[in-house]
């Protein structure tokens, strides 16, 4: 019983937040919206700067994940890793 009780809990919750989210018309006028914005050119030189910059970062978010997850003894490989 508190199995089907917590399974009904948690699909009202579920759905709950899907009302939430944007309908499909809202979603796109988003989009319309955005791409009606006129974009400032990149350089090559400029997209290879951001993306260097991106790439440090992704380096630097791994170190700390790595970190944590010694600091949690989490020394066997996940789901989906060998």
């Amino acid at each position: 019983m508190a199995l089907g009780t917590d399974v009904a809990l948690r699909l009202a919750e579920v759905r709950a937040r899907a009302a939430s989210l944007p309908g499909r018309g809202e979603i796109r006028a988003l989009e319309a919206a955005a791409l009606a914005k006129p974009r400032q050119a990149m350089t090559p030189a400029e997209i290879r700067a951001l993306a260097t910059e991106a790439i440090a970062h992704l380096h630097e978010v791994a170190g700390k994940l790595a970190e944590l997850s010694g600091l949690l003894g989490d020394d066997e490989p996940g789901e989906g890793q060998t």
